[in-house]
């Protein structure tokens, strides 16, 4: 099977140590998936619950993996940051990566019509991981 690279789009947020998380997760980005860029990150308000603010950026890339590949491997980078469902459950987010676009093929619907992911995909990125 003759396999092409995909642009992803990835959503990363944060809201518990989210500098040293997001810091993180950029770095297990670019050595499981090669040149990311990145973009800004901005600070949100909490959707759908109380919690503290959440620190947002987006990732943007190429990639061969399909979308469960992919997605396995978020979630276990998520993991790798510190997340746990223990800490989820009292609205702290260690570290939430979602994929948003693979290819033409667009995932987490809602989170398109966000303002701030609409902010962030307007912001220019850069390949730094500080």
């Amino acid at each position: 099977m003759n396999q092409r690279r995909r642009k992803f789009i990835l959503a990363l947020g944060s809201n518990a140590n989210p500098g040293l998380s997001m810091a993180k997760a950029k770095q297990l980005l670019q050595k499981q998936l090669g040149p990311v860029a990145f973009s800004p990150v901005i600070t949100t308000d909490a959707i759908g619950m109380v919690a503290e603010p959440f620190c947002n950026c987006l990732a943007y890339g190429m990639t061969l993996k399909t979308a469960d590949e992919l997605t396995s491997l978020l979630k276990q980078m998520e993991r790798d940051c510190g997340d746990m469902p223990a800490l989820r459950a009292t609205h702290q987010i260690v570290m939430d990566i979602d994929l948003l676009l693979l290819g033409r093929k667009k995932y987490h619907p809602d989170n398109w019509n966000r303002d701030y992911i609409r902010q962030l995909l307007a912001m220019p990125t850069s390949k730094d991981t500080e």
